[in-house]
């Protein structure tokens, strides 16, 4: 209810507590999804759609869901240009903050502003793949 008020905030709390009242309620998953996609937190429905389908994979609203989001990611990276709401709450999240205070992710992405063989070596690492996937997906890193 209370996101159709789009009372967001309000209706992610909600969906955290029907999550902690019953993990594996999809549904309640699928609702906090959608209010990250439209709190502009890629980077977190991503997450919240996959785990949802971990538990679901047939659910076509996660699906669906999971399918919007990552279009929406990669439109944003074709157009080149900076959403600063997006990247506000990319920078916000505490997740997004301890990657970019990470001096060996300092290193990685310097050396691939500097260097393309750097680059494609970094991007066979999963872990740090993983890392510069919800920098993108948070809006905080443009890949062109």
């Amino acid at each position: 209810a209370y996101t159709k008020l789009t009372e967001f905030v309000r209706a992610r709390e909600d969906c955290a507590k029907a999550i902690e009242l019953d993990p594996t309620y999809v549904k309640a998953w699928s609702r906090r999804g959608a209010i990250e996609f439209f709190l502009k937190e890629y980077h977190k429905a991503l997450e919240t759609y996959q785990h949802a389908l971990e538990l679901d994979p047939e659910n076509a609203e996660c699906q669906q869901g999971l399918q919007r989001t990552m279009a929406k990611i990669q439109e944003a990276q074709r157009s080149g240009e900076v959403d600063q709401e997006r990247a506000a709450h990319g920078m916000a999240d505490p997740e997004i903050q301890s990657i970019l205070a990470d001096p060996m992710m300092n290193t990685i992405l310097r050396e691939m502003q500097e260097d393309p063989a750097a680059a494609q070596r970094h991007l066979n690492d999963p872990i740090v793949m993983n890392k510069l996937n919800k920098l993108i997906a948070a809006g905080v890193l443009q890949v062109k």
